[in-house]
């Protein structure tokens, strides 16, 4: 009874993780569409959405595999979490009919997910899980890489020679900055990689339950 208790323990906890986790990025959705600034919000938000569909995916299917919850209290606890990601409509109710539309996807795409899994070997959920976060973190460090190499191209080579009164941005706070943003697109990179290799690899494997 106590071991069982403190299995559901884990599993709502990581559940509830990863609902916060969603809840973020629907925070993010919501100021974007909001954000003037922003210069291509069709492009973030598509960003955005597969980031969303990545971890609600992901996350079940890690969970699943590896503490193969039934069926009816993993409902539960995923309508909790639906819950939760509705959060931003609950003071504003212009929003709330898509965001409980958003909840019902997500625990209709987690159910199932789930439901895979229950099927599926463990190792073959491994490689699923790592080759799907593998190829977004590569796609995504892949166009952040392209952005900082046209940003830092304009702002150090083409605005200093062709741009009349333009000031290259060298303060220290600029190069830390680059430096910050460089790493942490390499740092993701290399995971992506990991991932991938993980999954290529893990194909010679036996599957075991």
């Amino acid at each position: 009874m106590e071991s069982a208790y403190k299995q559901w323990l884990r599993i709502g906890t990581y559940e509830m993780i990863t609902a916060l986790g969603m809840l973020g990025v629907v925070h993010v959705c919501l100021a974007v569409r909001h954000d003037p600034w922003i210069i291509n919000p069709t492009l973030t938000m598509g960003e955005l959405i597969a980031l969303y569909g990545v971890t609600a995916v992901a996350s079940e299917s890690a969970i699943v595999s590896n503490l193969r919850p039934a069926t009816g209290p993993l409902l539960a606890i995923n309508l909790l979490a639906a819950a939760i990601i509705t959060q931003p409509g609950w003071s504003r109710p212009y929003i709330l009919k898509d965001l409980v539309g958003v909840a019902i996807a997500t625990v209709t795409l987690r159910m199932l997910v789930a439901a895979i899994t229950l099927r599926v070997s463990k190792v073959s959920i491994r490689r699923f899980a790592s080759a799907l976060v593998g190829a977004a973190l590569l796609l995504e460090t892949t166009w952040t890489g392209f952005n900082l190499g046209e940003q830092a191209y304009y702002s150090y080579y083409v605005f200093p020679r062709f741009k009349e009164g333009y000031i290259m941005p060298t303060r220290w706070q600029d190069f830390v900055a680059m430096a910050v943003l460089w790493g942490g697109t390499l740092l993701l990179l290399y995971v992506s990689y990991r991932l991938l290799k993980y999954a290529v690899r893990a194909q010679s494997v036996p599957n075991s339950a």
